[in-house]
């Protein structure tokens, strides 16, 4: 049975509400949605880095929280606004967040596994 339109809008508002209230979410006077990587200027890199792990964080506790989030396109709008070109100290913030999402998947891949293995052994 598919959704209406209706049941489909009223949906994505949902994800949008959960969205802005991600840190690194926020409104843009220039566009007529939210920018997906507002991050304030920090010192340096290891401060930038340290924000970027933090927004990371954030990111897979809304996964936890609301496991239907998932698969909705929003890392990919994350990443579309992040400057990737940016090789000032700021970088540390998106090298940050990335790195903090590998260390969770290796993370959750290899608590996965173990439980996988354990179910296997079970008679």
């Amino acid at each position: 049975m598919s959704k209406s339109k209706e049941e489909l809008r009223a949906f994505y508002r949902l994800l949008e509400a959960r969205e802005a209230k991600l840190p690194f979410v926020g409104s843009s006077p220039d566009r007529s949605h939210p920018h997906y990587w507002r991050v304030p200027r920090c010192r340096d890199f290891s401060e930038a880095y340290a924000l970027g792990e933090r927004y990371g964080r954030a990111l897979v506790d809304l996964f936890r929280q609301y496991p239907e989030h998932a698969g909705h396109g929003l890392l990919s709008r994350i990443a579309h606004d992040m400057n990737l070109f940016d090789f000032s100290p700021q970088r540390g913030a998106w090298a940050g967040f990335f790195d903090q999402l590998e260390v969770l998947i290796a993370v959750g891949t290899h608590v996965h596994e173990s439980d996988a293995e354990a179910q296997a052994q079970r008679p």
